[in-house]
């Protein structure tokens, strides 16, 4: 009784606390317009609460060490043992091997003075954890700083760095290192309850969760004011994600494929203050990246999700996810307040108070009894009496809305975390007697029985239905699961409750074995129990099916002083990417469809329902300056996806695009709402519906309307858009009014501008507009060197810049630099010119000139004055090339002697040799040069260039400098050709006339000879017929008359003559007329038959040929010549897969193939399961440059391309087409394909044959894109293979070759080792999977005893590569070197003491033994699936790793006589290293016994390298 004393006392003076200060606090928080006042205001409601506290006696405890800590922790598993104690943190203590648990319960106050505990580890089965388990209502933790790990190994909730559940203060601390857990998962607490404040704290490091995880609280409710966060918060995940490229995903949101995927284990609600927050955040800022690219759902820089109040914050770390991500919040839910109807409260009151006497009687029945049965009935009695007290508090929200004034400030009649006017929405989870209450933001679930008569769940989903199952028995034993449509967390009769069941689970434990009334009693309490959480599954069950009267909305009360639900005076700089639905601000206004985080409650809103929810959801003067970026649709400059609510008073501002989808715009990508009064000035980017305000919005079906777009203005640049754009909207669905933009080239609404509603004005009339941003009253031209800005001025509209007035461009030693715009007219928008470095290029010339005093040839690169280019000329080899000088016949023969080949072309061929050149560059280099040639004739036209490979000349490509042709050349010494080529289109082009024209006259001339024939046919029999009447008739009409001889002989002739003439023109008049019948008498004419068959002959053998060149002599010479021009590609890459099944086991293989040359040799770089082999010639290099021969299971996979390329000569190919790639197959059997199969699976035995091998090459022009084969084996062993040989583009530069691989490539070392065995690529490739990815761990343990040299040290190792340069961390105790190379330094990026450059040997052990295992000749132990390699190590190696181990072993003269070195493999993969070296030390007169050992074994953490350490250490 004297606890409940103290108790109340503390009440009232609490009560009395808050009336003295209630009136300043009020008067204050109106004159001020600060938004750090509810800051401020909390602040000093925390600061009564302590004070308050303070005038109680105070028990005072000091811990100075960590045993002081384990003490103090035990001593706090009864909640009442800390309150009214004051905890000083005297020093700074460390955990580091102390198995510590979090410290169960505190009510008191911690005070850290700054101190940190570091060390902390907390892996254990707990939930809650953290540093502290539960922070009661009250309890104060500050000035506390904490550094360690809390990953609990269990499904977990409630998981902080300091607290995993805060009812209390926290205040001014800080965590740094990693925290992981289930739900509900923060850097500083993993849930804020509604009575809880978190106050200027913050997180370092990394904090992973999979549902409502935040930097600085998982699950709030309560306030978080001022903190900072500079946590990555998941960051890296695990899941596959979905491939959404092929969904369609319009506004419709017809989302039923991805909603198949399984999403219940990915991260959802993930934030970079909190996860998820139905409380208040105020005044806090994000500072690290948030979120996965293209995994996790509701994604926010603040807050993932919240449906409370983000008041004045700031985020500037990038921000990433799947669906709904945001600068500031992933999902911005309305707010909405749901009380417990009269009739059941009611019922619920008097259970309760029956329980409570049930209780009461127990206790008396207990006393005199066990203590601890009698504690825990006096701790359940206090649970029963605060339910009876929620039971008409059950708004979850409804505490907070009296509290929280839209300004952010307070009002004065509430305390937060006080007994006035008391907050308590606590939903974390318990169990007992069978019950188990477990709340999630819009949702409770409670299961309910008792002892072993069963289990029952009771879940309320915010949004969706899933369908109802309930049963019961009797006892009160109840089996109940259900999920309902918008359904209340019932927010502190739930914590009631669960704190009941918690109880009532340790009263069970505490009466085991208990018989007689005490059991009686506790049974009794049991069933009045289940009979409570009957009574509130009813309601909720009743709900599902309609009965209104149990839980009744008052949502629609009020709603101009709702004020949750609402985010104001926030900014985003950071960058968003999504999926779906990303924003600057919000991703989503929506309502969560928790079932499926795919899909939103609040797709199919009606008209009604969004106006109901318009000032549940709100964004108020807000701004944005981030890029943000949608792989598919909606992004926008504030919201993504607005299905519901306000925005207002906002600027979108910076990039805002759509990769590859549509609705895209300054403000919303997407509205059903209202958008009013909000400006953007940015650059757009999407397929369809781009807009300036809103990339489109919703027509309501029924009435016509739907969203509104009002008083809103942009000036935006719309880069890229397929349809439906415009600088207010892309479509007009919806309602606009009062819109205004600037624009030269786009109209207000999809091509239209509206008077009052999408309407243009100038420039100058829009600055008149009095509340116009001023980042919009300016443009800016910025100049910008290396990603630094140089200057930035401002200008008018339509101003023009040349480039005398540009500024000068910083000089950057070795490069030459300019501008990338050289003058800039009538700007409209913000603009930016980059300047643009470009590297000298100096160069080395050859002594050997041309007559005008030009080097002959220049190589590219910086030289010393020593350095000598040797250039030689050689003997010309014409026939090398096709060229047979002579007679044009030889030039004839010549040419097409390229037949067949690649060198042939119907437009140039070779002509003569120019100049051979033997070319020695100075320097052992093996990689690109750039060679420049001279001509003679100074040209770079009408030549080629030719490169000896292997023997054989291979033609190059060259680009021109000038004069100059560029050549690459691979190697210190090359052999090049020059050739002259002569153009042979116009003979083909003659030849084709020539032909031609034989046509035409053979055509012509034989019409012509027909139709001579013809006519002297038809012409003969008229010449003899006609003169025969006429003049007989002439003479006789004259006979009678007798008169002159001579002067009748003279008219006898005229009259003849004339006579002839008539008759002729009669004969003429007839033969016309009756030209038919003299068709008809005209004999038959015979066919000329074989002048069609010329003809047609003629044209087919022209068309063949012009066919039969223009498809390069068929297809399978295509395909041939495709491979074998790739074939000789430098470099050359491919991607090889392969899976097959011989006897029945499964064989897979994945590797990268790319070749090269080294010193004028053909290498082939091979990385497979994480391992580099190198081939050259018949030898296989490992990367420190030991050899092998090649052969067995591993060949070199880059024969593959010219053994198909020979296949694809020697077999008929088909060909199908497909756009602009075509296939070329083929089926080849037994020897034709044996040896390219061999290649693909070596392990096949030598009795096995090809029954078929199909290959198919796809290409695109002469691109080869992937070839790929399916065969089938018979023989001894049958056996099956696909495999796939992929061509990646754009691969222009060499693989890096190991130094010491090129020496033995160079000194042609030969292969002393045999082949390469099964057993040392497994260690290989286990050595790879842990040590050659981005980060590696390891603990070390280090043992020498050498004489006067001890050491027994554990070491810390950990690597990672930051911007492609490796880091290694060495970590001892406190101490910590980095070390990158031959740099070292400390945590600051300070030059490394003494002490800490001790520790960089240390390091070097791990590396050094992997060379001894390269070098050496292991054995291997195999037991289950490990494998141990051991091995016997020489003199040297032993000392190489006991100076590793023992440094200061140098100075000692240590004679080593025997020494092993352990690799343990697990699962394939590395997990340890063990050394041993034994030996003897001359100490005075006497050999002393030497032994060095070091074990390390390699774990998974995180690993941070500091910013300083960074900029310290990387080049």
């Amino acid at each position: 009784m004297n606890s409940k004393r103290k108790r109340l006392l503390a009440g009232i003076l609490a009560c009395l606390m808050l009336c003295m200060f209630a009136a300043p606090a009020r008067v204050w928080a109106d004159e001020t317009e600060d938004t750090s006042a509810a800051e401020q205001t909390a602040a000093e409601n925390a600061s009564e609460q302590a004070e308050t506290t303070e005038t109680l006696p105070e028990e005072t405890i000091h811990i100075a060490s960590a045993e002081d800590l384990l003490e103090f922790a035990e001593s706090c598993t009864l909640d009442t043992w800390s309150q009214n104690k004051r905890v000083i943190l005297d020093c700074d203590i460390s955990l580091e091997g102390v198995d510590f648990e979090p410290i169960p319960s505190f009510g008191g106050t911690f005070v850290g003075g700054g101190h940190t505990i570091r060390g902390l580890r907390i892996s254990g089965s707990f939930s809650p954890a953290g540093l502290f388990a539960v922070v009661q209502e009250g309890g104060i933790l500050c000035n506390l700083n904490v550094e360690g790990s809390v990953a609990p190994d269990v499904d977990s909730d409630c998981i902080g760095g300091i607290a995993g559940e805060n009812r209390g203060l926290i205040s001014n601390c800080s965590f740094t290192g990693s925290v992981s857990g289930t739900r509900s998962v923060g850097g500083v607490a993993g849930k804020n309850a509604a009575s809880a404040i978190i106050r200027a704290s913050g997180a370092s490091g990394t904090v992973f969760g999979e549902n409502m995880t935040g930097g600085v609280a998982g699950y709030n409710l309560g306030y978080i004011v001022s903190c900072r966060n500079n946590a990555f918060v998941n960051i890296e995940s695990t899941d596959p994600g979905v491939d959404i490229t092929s969904i369609d995903l319009d506004f419709s949101m017809d989302l039923t494929r991805l909603s198949q995927a399984d999403t219940a284990n990915i991260a959802t609600d993930t934030g970079g203050i909190a996860g998820y927050s139905s409380g208040t955040i105020m005044d806090c800022a994000n500072l690290a990246a948030i979120g996965h690219q293209h995994i996790g759902y509701n994604v926010g820089g603040i807050a993932g999700r919240s449906c409370g109040q983000i008041l004045g914050c700031t985020n500037e770390g990038s921000v990433c996810g799947r669906k709904d991500i945001g600068g500031i919040a992933g999902q911005l839910e309305p707010y909405i307040r749901v009380e417990l109807s009269e009739s059941t409260r009611s019922q619920v009151e008097q259970q309760l108070q029956e329980l409570n006497d049930l209780v009461d009687k127990a206790a008396d029945d207990a006393e005199g009894g066990s203590g601890g049965i009698s504690a825990r009935l006096n701790s359940l009695s206090g649970s029963v009496g605060n339910a009876v007290d929620r039971v008409n508090d059950v708004k979850v929200t409804a505490g907070i809305d009296t509290t929280v004034r839209g300004d952010g400030s307070l009002d004065s009649g509430t305390q937060i975390g006080g007994e006035l006017n008391p907050i308590d929405a606590d939903a974390s989870h318990g169990s007992g007697g069978g019950l188990t209450i477990t709340t999630e933001p819009g949702s409770v679930s409670v299961g309910i029985g008792h002892g072993s008569g069963g289990s029952g769940s009771l879940e309320i989903g915010s949004s969706a239905s899933a369908g109802i199952d309930h049963s019961g028995t009797a006892s009160g034993a109840l089996d109940a699961s259900t999920q309902i449509v918008a359904a209340p967390d019932l927010g502190g009769l739930t914590s009631a409750v669960n704190g009941i069941g918690s109880q009532l689970t340790m009263l069970n434990q505490a009466v085991t074995g208990t018989v007689g009334t005490l059991a009686e009693d506790v049974r009794q309490i049991n069933d009045k129990f289940a009979e409570v959480s009957e009574t509130l599954f009813n309601a909720v069950d009743e709900l599902q099916n309609g009965t209104n009267d149990l839980i009744t909305d008052v949502s629609t009360v009020d709603v101009d002083q709702i004020t949750l639900g609402k985010t104001s005076g926030s900014s985003n700089s950071g960058t968003v990417y999504g999926d779906i639905n990303s924003g600057g601000i919000a991703g989503s206004m929506a309502i969560e469809y928790e079932l499926d985080p795919e899909d939103d409650a609040s797709n199919e809103l009606s008209d009604d329902a969004r106006r109901q929810y318009e000032y549940r959801a709100v964004i108020q003067n807000c701004t944005n300056t981030g890029a943000v970026t949608s792989k598919r649709s909606y992004a926008g400059g504030i919201c993504g996806r607005m299905d519901l609510g306000l925005i207002t008073d906002c600027k979108g501002y910076g990039t805002i695009r759509s990769e590859n989808g549509n609705y895209v715009g300054g403000i919303a990508g997407v509205t059903g709402a209202t958008v009013r009064t909000s400006y953007a000035k940015c650059t757009l980017s999407g397929q369809k519906y781009v807009g300036g305000i809103v990339g489109s919005g919703v027509t309501q079906k029924v009435s016509g309307s739907g969203s509104t777009v009002a008083g809103c203005y942009s000036m935006v640049e719309i880069e890229d858009c397929t349809q439906y754009s415009g600088a207010i909207s892309g479509a007009d669905a919806g309602t606009f009014l009062e819109n205004y933009y600037v624009s030269d080239t786009l109209a207000g609404i999809n091509r239209q501008s509206y008077s009052g509603q999408a309407e243009p004005f100038t420039y100058k009339e829009m600055l008149k507009t009095q509340a116009l941003p001023e980042e919009m009253r300016q443009l800016t031209l910025r100049f910008v060197a290396d990603g630094e800005e140089i200057f930035s001025t401002h200008f008018s509209y339509g101003a023009s810049f040349d480039a005398e007035n540009f500024p000068s461009i910083p000089e950057k030693e070795g490069y030459l630099a300019s501008w990338d715009h050289k003058t800039l007219e009538n700007l409209h928008f913000d603009t930016t010119v980059t300047a643009v470095y470009t590297a000298y290029t100096p160069s080395l010339a050859s002594s050997a000139a041309r007559e005008d005093g030009r080097a002959i040839m220049l190589v590219e690169g910086d030289y010393s004055d020593d350095d000598v280019l040797t250039i030689t000329a050689e003997p010309l080899t014409p026939g090398a090339f096709h060229i047979r000088a002579g007679s044009l016949q030889k030039r004839i023969n010549g040419y097409f002697s390229t037949f067949g080949t690649s060198e042939f072309s119907l437009l140039k061929t070779n002509w003569e040799v120019v100049e051979q050149w033997s070319v020695e560059v100075p320097g052992e280099d093996s990689g690109e040069h750039r060679l420049r040639y001279l001509a003679p004739d100074g040209g770079t036209k009408f030549l080629r260039v030719y490169m000896e490979n292997n023997g054989s000349w291979e033609r190059v490509e060259y680009e021109t400098a000038g004069s100059y042709l560029v050549i690459p050349v691979r190697g210190s010494s090359a052999r090049i050709a020059v050739v002259s080529t002569v153009e042979v289109w116009w003979g083909w082009a003659a030849a084709v006339l020539l032909l031609a024209l034989i046509v035409f006259l053979i055509v012509h001339f034989t019409r012509k000879a027909a139709r001579k024939v013809r006519q002297r046919k038809e012409g003969a029999p008229e010449e003899t017929a006609a003169p025969a009447a006429e003049p007989n008739t002439n003479v006789q009409a004259a006979a009678p008359a007798e008169p002159d001889p001579e002067l009748l002989a003279r008219a006898l002739s005229a009259e003849e003559r004339l006579a002839r003439a008539e008759e002729e023109l009669r004969m003429l008049r007839e033969s016309s007329a009756s030209g038919a019948v003299a068709v008809a008498e005209r004999p038959k004419k015979r066919a000329r038959w074989w002048i069609p068959v010329i003809v047609v002959v003629v044209l087919v053998a022209i068309a063949a040929g012009v066919f039969f060149v223009s498809r390069n002599f068929g297809t399978e010479l295509e395909a041939y010549r495709i491979l074998n021009a790739y074939t000789q590609k430098d470099p050359l890459a491919m991607t090889l897969r392969v899976d097959a099944e011989l006897d029945g086991q499964t064989i897979g293989l994945d590797a990268e193939i790319c070749k090269t040359k080294v010193e004028g040799k053909t290498v082939t770089c091979l990385q497979r399961d994480g391992v580099q082999l190198f081939y050259a010639g018949q030898t296989v290099y490992l990367e420190n440059g030991r050899a092998f021969s090649v052969g067995g299971d591993y060949p070199d996979y880059a024969e593959l391309l010219p053994q198909a390329a020979e296949l694809y000569r020697l077999v008929n190919v088909s060909a199908s087409k497909n756009g602009t790639q075509k296939t070329y197959r083929l089926t080849a059997k037994d020897e034709n394909a044996d040896a390219l199969v061999r290649i693909l699976l070596p392990e096949l035995p030598a009795d096995s044959t090809v029954r078929t091998l199909e290959a198919a090459l796809t290409a695109d022009g002469q691109k080869p894109i992937r070839l790929t084969f399916s065969a089938e084996l018979t023989g001894g062993t049958p056996a099956t293979l696909n495999a796939e040989l992929s061509f990646p583009e754009g691969v222009t530069t060499a693989p890096e070759i190991p130094e010491a691989v090129r020496s033995a490539i160079t000194s042609g070392k030969p292969a002393e080792a045999g082949l390469l065995t099964d057993e040392l690529f497994e260690l290989l490739k286990g050595w790879a999977a842990r040590c050659a990815g981005e980060s590696m761990s390891a603990d070390l343990t280090l043992s020498a005893d050498c004489g006067p040299v001890v050491v027994n040290d554990t070491l810390r190792i950990d690597r990672k590569r930051v911007s492609g340069q490796t880091i290694t961390a060495v970590g001892k105790n406190a101490l910590t070197l980095y070390l990158s190379g031959d740099r070292l330094c400390d945590g600051s990026g300070n030059a490394a003491s003494d002490q800490l450059s001790g520790l960089a040997d240390s390091a070097e052990l791990i590396d050094a033994a992997y060379q001894l295992l390269l070098n050496g000749e292991t054995s291997c132990t195999t037991s289950g699936d490990t494998k141990t390699y051991t091995l016997s190590l020489d003199e040297k190696g032993m000392e190489s790793l006991a100076y590793a181990i023992a440094p200061e072993a140098k100075s000692q003269s240590i004679t080593f006589k025997e020494g092993a070195l352990e690799a343990v493999l697990t699962g394939g993969v590395l997990t340890s290293l063990r050394v041993s070296c034994a030996g003897s030390i001359r100490v005075v007169l006497a050999d002393t016994p030497v032994s060095l050992s070091a074990m390390a074994a390699f774990t998974e953490r995180d690993v941070e390298i500091p910013q300083e350490v960074v900029d310290a250490l990387v080049k």
